[in-house]
């Protein structure tokens, strides 16, 4: 049987890493094969990805969006595929369609995203957690500077 694959989307600090886990711990408890995962990744790319976005004081939307592609690509290699043939329903913190909103909103073409992403499968089930930009960067900082993409204009 092929498994399925499910995606939490929303702004940082929205719940997406909480409602994930707390779905694969009550699959399993039902048992049910489950997965979690998150992007960006812990591989190389996304270790670059996380270095970059922390660091950088100039954005660059081409570069960031070929980044979280070729991390994508590697998540989708060593971790999604190899998952759902073996049966497991594997839910991901986070996917393709955080991409289409965070460098979507810097601009490039949503069918340019979708075209550098061309390999990643289509999820089954895409969850939205939906929460006011303002209480989402409140939950997501706890009194600390925000970074990256971590702030409340470019939330909205």
């Amino acid at each position: 049987m092929a498994g399925k694959l499910i995606a939490f989307e929303g702004l940082d600090g929205s719940g997406k890493t909480t409602q994930a886990l707390l779905l694969v711990e009550a699959l399993k408890a039902r048992g049910f094969k489950a997965y979690y995962t998150c992007e960006p990744t812990y591989w190389r790319v996304g270790d670059l990805l996380r270095l970059h976005i922390s660091r950088l004081k100039r954005r660059s939307p081409v570069y960031e969006a070929l980044l979280f592609a070729a991390d994508r690509y590697e998540h989708v290699a060593r971790e999604i595929r190899p998952k759902l043939r073996r049966g497991y329903i594997v839910v991901s913190d986070r996917y393709l369609h955080s991409s289409l909103a965070y460098q979507g909103a810097s601009g490039l073409s949503l069918q340019w995203i979708r075209k550098i992403n061309f390999f990643a499968p289509k999820p089954d089930l895409v969850i939205l957690l939906d929460l006011p930009a303002e209480k989402a960067l409140e939950r997501k900082l706890r009194g600390r500077k925000p970074r990256g993409f971590e702030n409340l204009a470019f939330q909205r």
